[in-house]
């Protein structure tokens, strides 16, 4: 069951840097130029949710070891 919990914590890290790579990319800045408008509130925010779901899993780990 650990194992789950792993992988999910690796997804989460995964997820997180796929989605930093694509709001960088290119394509994204030439195709919604106001997708870069209030980045600071949109980064935060996206941030805050994997910090939420990374805690969420760890936690959910301790509880499953002990």
């Amino acid at each position: 069951m650990v194992w789950l919990m792993v992988f999910a914590v690796i997804v989460l890290i995964w997820g997180l840097f796929a989605t930093m790579r694509i709001g960088q990319s290119q394509s994204n800045k030439e195709q919604n130029p106001q997708y870069f408008q209030d980045t600071g509130k949109k980064w935060f925010k996206l941030l805050g949710f994997y910090v939420i779901s990374i805690v969420a899993a760890a936690i959910m780990i301790v509880i499953l070891i002990k």
